[in-house]
């Protein structure tokens, strides 16, 4: 195995790591003294910016080594899409439901963590 092909399989763990990471959290079932009403601001929506800014960062950061605007924009999809059918699966999990702030929250950390990760890599580039 070469430097290169281990450190790409480096890459892709870490975003396995966030996705399992973002389903375990979505699909806990929730009992509901445990799951009040927070409102559209509620911190769970500060856990979900959280969340997809650094599953978008990995997948940027697996795929992308020119800073290329492309690789950034399916990025951002497609951790929205996930954030929707983790969302969609929680309507089958005891306790939580589908909410559209949760996917909005998502969408904005995404766009975040693609933000953060093209700043931090600009930076190694200058380095």
């Amino acid at each position: 195995m070469t430097v290169r092909s281990r450190d790409r399989g480096r890459r892709w763990s870490g975003v396995s790591l966030v996705a399992v990471l973002l389903l375990v959290g979505s699909a806990l079932p929730l009992p509901r003294r445990l799951n009040p009403d927070l409102g559209p601001y509620g911190p769970d929506k500060l856990l979900h910016l959280l969340g997809h800014a650094c599953f978008t960062a990995a997948l940027v950061a697996a795929v992308d080594d020119d800073g290329s605007a492309r690789v950034a924009v399916v990025a951002i999809v497609a951790s929205t899409v996930y954030g929707v059918c983790t969302e969609l699966l929680q309507e089958i999990v005891p306790g939580r439901a589908f909410e559209r702030g949760d996917v909005v929250a998502g969408l904005v950390g995404s766009i975040v963590g693609v933000a953060g990760w093209r700043r931090v890599a600009s930076r190694s580039r200058r380095e």
